[in-house]
């Protein structure tokens, strides 16, 4: 008995840290986004400088592609350490961007729809890696 004692313990402390609960029991609520900033690069846009996607505190994300700037508001949930983004911006020429991806530690991946009016979606994919916070 005294021999399994260290293992039990190994094994106690691997179950807790694998689900974190508040002390109420209920599971701990995703990290928030707010105040992030992300350097972003599409994937079929190798070479190219870095375009910036920013999680600001009033909950939109600013996303900054080339010369021009969007505000998308977003919703966010997870589990664990991956937290899960997405959010739609109508502009007033009713081009509709969808904004939806995931960040897991310091990394970001995700995908930008744009489709403009009368138009097919265009959709590019991107990666990136946490900047530091807003």
């Amino acid at each position: 008995m005294v021999r399994s004692l260290p293992v039990l313990m190994l094994l106690l402390i691997g179950v807790c840290a694998a689900a974190p609960v508040a002390l109420g029991g209920d599971p701990l609520p995703p990290p928030s986004l707010a105040g992030q900033l992300f350097a972003i690069t599409f994937l079929t846009e190798k070479g190219k400088p870095h375009d910036k996607l920013a999680f600001t505190p009033d909950g939109a994300s600013s996303v900054s592609l080339g010369a021009g700037t969007i505000k998308v508001a977003y919703k966010y949930s997870g589990k664990g350490k991956v937290v899960e983004f997405s959010g739609t911006f109508t502009d007033a020429k009713g081009t509709v961007t969808e904004l939806t991806g995931s960040v897991s530690g310091s990394d970001i991946h995700g995908t930008i729809v744009t489709t403009a009016k009368d138009d097919d979606p265009q959709a590019r994919n991107f990666n990136g890696t946490r900047l530091a916070k807003n």
